[in-house]
């Protein structure tokens, strides 16, 4: 959504609706994230588990629950036989393929006779026809008023009639959170794994550091560690999971940025991963440094935003960064003396991607004593 004011006018409606549900984020995130280390630590009993696959269910069922009330029970099957984590697992490719070729050249492709080009070209309608089936249920469940889209729902339309979304703009609202929301949270987690379990050193201290939370331990308490939250922000500076450029248009008046005078109406591009890879700000920026922001300078603080700034930042990163603190203090609290397995290597690992950035090989295998 490129004009401001549609913009600005659909985020206030979604951030009223998720500032309504917030006071119940944490108890519903401790439960799933609670469910999600239950399922690692089980999966590790026969030698290995993919963290990196359960923590994109972690983080699709999170952003079902507070969207719908219910969640995709992801965490329950590990995306077994699920047409979302299937389509989920293509939305790269097929933002890929949106950018090569046109739409009159994309739309035949739903009958190609190969299975994947379907799949591929396919998946944003599988997730749409989902999300559309569970705000079908959501219109007749006693938890409507308590869910991000059934505050929506249940606005006095008198009042809100100019402002109200319908139902096939919630739905496309529903899909890219859960899209936007799951593969750059999973991604986020997985990598952090991935640089604390190859420093054991650093390994150790983390575990440390948890292992003194209380065992009720609030995301407050989780927010407040040191040296965790230095190792979340340098892996959001160095795997920033959202590194596709995104399109901006310059104002009619123009603007002038470092000597550079771009013309009214010009495209441009911001790009995050670009700037958090600035060596005058970032010494040796390609380097996994944990404490890097234990004393941040301010062109650091200036030139670390992950979740981007101003009117586009994202509408969720309160929630991600909950989600993220809690599930890796449990994760190390509950897992402690992980160790990467030995198929790991840095090309399993290499960032991958079109929109998301995403782990080469689709996984991060770990072995749990």
């Amino acid at each position: 959504m490129r004009d401001p004011q549609a913009h600005a006018q659909r985020k206030r409606i979604l951030g009223r609706s998720l500032t309504a549900v917030r006071a119940d984020q944490e108890m519903t995130i401790r439960r799933l994230v609670e469910l999600a280390i239950s399922q690692i630590k089980t999966e590790a009993e026969d030698g290995r588990v993919d963290v990196y696959k359960w923590w994109r269910c972690l983080a699709v069922d999170v952003m079902t629950e507070m969207a719908f009330g219910q969640s995709f029970d992801l965490l329950e099957s590990g995306g077994q036989d699920s047409p979302v984590f299937k389509a989920l697992e293509k939305v790269n490719m097929k933002v890929m393929l949106q950018a090569i070729l046109p739409e009159v050249l994309m739309s035949p492709l739903k009958w190609s006779p190969i299975a994947w080009v379907r799949d591929v070209v396919c998946c944003t309608e599988v997730m749409f026809g989902h999300v559309m089936a569970a705000l079908g249920e959501l219109r007749h469940s006693p938890k409507c008023n308590t869910t991000m889209l059934g505050r929506i729902l249940s606005e006095d339309n008198s009042k809100s009639r100019q402002t109200a979304l319908d139902d096939d703009e919630m739905g496309s609202e529903a899909a890219m959170m859960i899209v936007a929301g799951s593969d750059s949270t999973a991604a986020t987690l997985t990598y952090a794994v991935w640089e604390v379990l190859r420093h054991p050193i650093l390994r150790q201290q983390v575990e440390d550091e948890v292992a003194a939370l209380p065992s009720d331990f609030t995301a407050k308490e989780v927010e407040a560690l040191p040296l965790l939250s230095t190792v979340l922000e340098e892996v959001l500076r160095l795997y920033n999971p959202t590194g596709a450029p995104v399109e901006r248009l310059v104002p009619p008046s123009g603007i002038s940025i470092d000597g550079w005078d771009i013309p009214g109406g010009t495209t441009v591009y911001t790009q995050s991963w670009l700037l958090s890879r600035l060596e005058e700000v970032f010494p040796q920026p390609e380097k996994f440094d944990a404490n890097r922001f234990t004393n941040p300078t301010p062109e650091l603080k200036r030139a670390h935003v992950p979740f981007s700034i101003g009117s586009r930042s994202c509408l969720g990163m309160n929630l991600a960064r909950m989600e993220i603190r809690l599930a890796l203090a449990l994760f190390f609290r509950e897992c402690r003396g992980a160790r990467l397995h030995h198929n790991m290597t840095d090309d399993v690992m290499t960032q991958v991607g079109e929109f998301f950035i995403v782990p080469k090989g689709g996984r991060c295998d770990i072995n749990v004593p």
